[in-house]
């Protein structure tokens, strides 16, 4: 509401457009959620876990689909845009699109599918290799050594729940922790490392244009006093948050994430900490909730599992009285 009220003042375009694509996500997310009450909720009790088990084979047959259409599209299509048909190319889809099947990877470690999960995660590599997406790779190892530690050491439900919600600590601290490192490297590097051929040195330009437009009273809160602080490209989420909304504002945004994801690793752990990696970790060199499809397919699986944990939550609830 400040922030409608500070563009109202300024006049300031960029601002609000920046508005409008942080509140679409947080609107669908909550969308999504009142969607699968209204689906599940009134259903009776006893059919429940036969709906549940029948809505995540659903969603891991989609995914599979997507996945091996993926796949196999360089092979006959003209160009790594297409998808399917030479008619459809994906927006984006080099430094966004690979990124979902970390989802895929976390829903079938969830549902206990190891052979698949082999699979996908070695098919994930090759993918890797097509797009050259580092940001995919990164996020790969990541949930590989998270996968590795929770079928080695967490035996039992409560080991890998506490797992999982390490990882999700460390993952949100990241968001930070990045920040933190940037602020401490440019402040050793020279202007003649920004080359416009390394992608690294843009990336850092781009923090060092934000940290360098910054005040104190913008950083803090949504008011926007200077027209260049708000940039909807600064390839770093948190960023483009603060530039918009405010610290407060970023923090209270990706706690609407952190509440959901928390609650959720108590019953789907795999999913929760894919979901961090892919909504959150992601967003250190991405824009993923802001992202026009990344944000709809975050928000449908948050939701969906979100959804369903407080339902089973309920029922245990219900059970022990």
């Amino acid at each position: 509401l400040v922030s409608f009220i500070s563009y109202i003042f300024n006049n300031n375009i960029p601002h609000l457009i920046v508005i409008i694509k942080i509140v679409i996500p947080i609107l669908t997310l909550l969308g999504f959620e009142i969607y699968f009450r209204r689906k599940i909720f009134f259903r009776e009790k006893e059919y429940l876990p036969e709906i549940i088990q029948n809505s995540n084979s659903k969603i891991i047959y989609m995914f599979m689909i997507v996945f091996l259409i993926t796949m196999m599209s360089p092979f006959f299509l003209d160009n790594n845009y297409n998808w399917l048909t030479n008619k459809i190319a994906i927006y984006d889809y080099l430094q966004y699109f690979p990124l979902i099947f970390i989802l895929l990877l976390g829903v079938l470690a969830s549902n206990k599918n190891r052979l698949f999960i082999l699979l996908v995660f070695y098919l994930s590599f090759y993918l890797f290799d097509l797009t050259d997406t580092v940001t995919f790779f990164v996020l790969l190892v990541l949930f590989g050594i998270y996968y590795l530690l929770i079928i080695t050491i967490g035996k039992g439900k409560n080991n890998i729940v506490l797992i999982s919600r390490t990882f999700i600590c460390i993952i949100f601290f990241s968001l930070i922790l990045y920040h933190f490192l940037v602020i401490i490297y440019l402040s050793f590097i020279t202007l003649d490392f920004f080359d416009e051929y390394n992608v690294l040195g843009r990336r850092l330009e781009l923090m060092n244009i934000f940290y360098s437009n910054s005040n104190i009273f913008e950083f803090f809160t949504p008011i926007r006093i200077s027209t260049d602080y708000v940039d909807k490209f600064y390839h770093n989420e948190l960023a483009v948050l603060i530039s918009a909304i405010g610290i407060f504002g970023a923090s209270l945004f990706y706690l609407i994430f952190f509440k959901r994801l928390w609650h959720i690793s108590g019953y789907y752990p795999q999913v929760a900490v894919a979901a961090s990696l892919f909504s959150i970790f992601a967003g250190i060199v991405n824009t993923i909730n802001l992202h026009p499809y990344t944000f709809i397919i975050s928000s449908f699986i948050i939701s969906y599992y979100y959804t369903i944990s407080k339902v089973q939550s309920q029922s245990q609830s219900q059970s022990q009285s």
